[in-house]
């Protein structure tokens, strides 16, 4: 458990991991991105991302594509795949 700004989270609770291994690449096997570059890749608003990231809220899936598609264009699955 890590214990940041008095919340509790487990790091495995990730959205943003859980969204990279559901298409098929190794998060481990990535280079870490900050919330910023998270949010760039998403092309979304600091609102929203943070909805999504601490909130569980969704993301449209529009977004959700646009992640895909850049993540498996920059980050081939034969290279960073599970």
């Amino acid at each position: 458990m890590v214990t940041v700004y008095g919340y509790t989270a487990q790091e495995s609770e990730s959205p943003f991991k859980r969204f990279v291994n559901s298409i098929g690449l190794d998060y481990s096997k990535l280079p870490r991105f900050t919330n910023g570059q998270i949010m760039a890749l998403a092309e979304s608003d600091r609102t929203t991302m943070h909805r999504w990231s601490y909130k569980g809220g969704d993301l449209p899936e529009e977004t959700l594509e646009l992640m895909k598609f850049k993540l498996l264009r920059d980050f081939p699955i034969e290279q960073f795949g599970i």
